[in-house]
């Protein structure tokens, strides 16, 4: 038995049954570096592998920010198309690296059939390549471009301005995905935009960050212009 573990209940908002998932011990919760898009790395044991949660009985996947914040339509697509095919398959004890990526095809396979917003499919695509970089597989670069994708389509089809600290990530994290990327020229644009929102002084630690980046992705495209 791992120490680090413990067992808490929900109610799945979708079927009504209870069942329960591991979270770690926050005694347990060791932080040793943050990257620049936000990636935390962990020592000992990654608390993300348990910060999503599927329910056993029908399936219903779903990130601890977004748990039973469902429509009924929401809910009546899952059991539709999610429940009405669903093997039972249990997630609720100690959770392998493909156990969590199993989990996060799960939510991902919700937020389509259930037409989630496109930056919350962004930032799921997000966590994808921080789990790949954890083992240093080139999958990370994939859903990298993936995240990219969505926070795109989210700033131009979504109403950002309700959230503005949400607004700002979302271009602050086009800028250094772009820069990982190695676009440097749409990532200094994200950046510029970022410097730009009306927003950016409400958060100065972004403020800080995004001129640091912008820099380090100005930088990059020089060297690149210049082999």
């Amino acid at each position: 038995m791992n120490k680090a573990l413990y067992d808490k209940e929900y109610t799945c908002p979708v079927c009504s049954k209870k069942f329960t998932s591991k979270r770690v011990k926050s005694a347990f919760v060791k932080t040793e570096k943050r990257d620049a898009d936000f990636c935390v790395h962990y020592k000992d044991i990654n608390p993300m592998f348990y910060s999503a949660f599927v329910c056993p009985h029908c399936g219903y996947s779903s990130t601890e920010k977004n748990f039973g914040k469902l429509t009924v339509a929401q809910k009546s697509l899952i059991l539709s198309k999610i429940t009405s095919k669903w093997k039972g398959k249990n997630y609720s004890g100690e959770r392998t690296f493909e156990d969590t990526i199993e989990v996060h095809k799960l939510i991902l396979l919700n937020y389509n059939i259930t037409h989630a917003l496109d930056s919350e499919k962004g930032k799921l695509c997000l966590k994808f390549a921080w789990f790949y970089r954890s083992i240093n597989d080139e999958k990370e670069h994939d859903y990298l471009k993936f995240a990219a994708d969505f926070f795109e389509k989210s700033y131009s089809n979504e109403y950002l301005e309700e959230d503005p600290q949400n607004e700002v990530n979302i271009l602050y994290l086009l800028g250094e995905i772009n820069r990982r990327l190695e676009k440097f020229t749409d990532s200094i644009k994200w950046f510029q935009l970022t410097l730009q929102s009306a927003h950016i002084k409400d958060y100065p630690n972004i403020e800080k960050l995004t001129r640091d980046q912008w820099s380090e992705a100005k930088s990059q495209f020089t060297k690149s212009k210049n082999k």
